[in-house]
Parts: C-alpha cells; sequence; structure tokens
C-alpha cells in the first residue's frame, strides 16, 4: 500500500535522507523547507516562518 507524507526539514539532512527511502519505496513525498533544493524526490515547498 502507498501512501503520502510530509516531511519539514527536506532539504538536508535526515529529512532528505527519509524522502529519498520513502520514494524508492514507490510513496509520495511532499517536503517544507527553508531552502530550496533539486536533490528533492518530490515535491518540495520553501516556507520559512523566522521572522
Amino acid at each position: 500500500m502507498k501512501h503520502s507524507f510530509l516531511i519539514t526539514g527536506a532539504s538536508k539532512g535526515i529529512g532528505l535522507a527519509l524522502a529519498h527511502r520513502l520514494a524508492a519505496h514507490g510513496h509520495t513525498v511532499i517536503g517544507i523547507a527553508r531552502t530550496p533544493t533539486d536533490d528533492f524526490p518530490g515535491t518540495l515547498y520553501p516556507l520559512d516562518v523566522a521572522g
């Protein structure tokens, strides 16, 4: 069964590694991160809430 996952901090480190692993298993991956990256295996939304 395939699922959709939302990952925060998705542009590097653990978040990016998790996104790659989930996508490799056929899941849909959506990410939120301050810094966009071309390496994300799904849809990545840039979001910076720092004021």
